[in-house]
């Protein structure tokens, strides 16, 4: 995530940050456990097929399909649909992170990054 330049961080920079970071981390963990994206997979279709899903979930539907490489340079993406996919990922609740001293230091890392 980019510096915020001339201007203070809002909290939105800091949350994308810290999405963006959580991203990466979930990344690591899925070419590790790369079966994890069909338990994504399953749930995402569970929504969708309850007709409840919002965009973000409609988007991680028809991308879980995807090659691994592409799913995660998508959910890593500095860009609007990037934004979009971390704001609804699915794997948050799959692998998530647990410690709440490592979800801080994930927030202060995200806070630095944006000054």
């Amino acid at each position: 995530m980019a510096n915020t330049g001339d201007r203070s961080p809002t909290a939105h920079d800091i949350n994308e940050a810290e999405r963006l970071a959580r991203a990466l981390h979930y990344a690591e963990v899925l070419r590790e456990r790369p079966e994890l994206v069909i338990a994504a997979a399953t749930r995402i279709a569970q929504v969708v097929g309850a007709g409840e899903a919002t965009l973000g979930q409609r988007l991680w539907h028809a991308l879980l399909g995807e090659p691994l490489d592409m799913i995660i340079r998508c959910m890593t993406a500095d860009d609007a649909d990037g934004c979009l996919l971390r704001s609804n990922d699915p794997f948050s609740m799959l692998i998530g992170q647990a410690d709440v001293e490592a979800r801080r230091q994930t927030r202060r890392d995200a806070r630095d990054r944006c000054r």
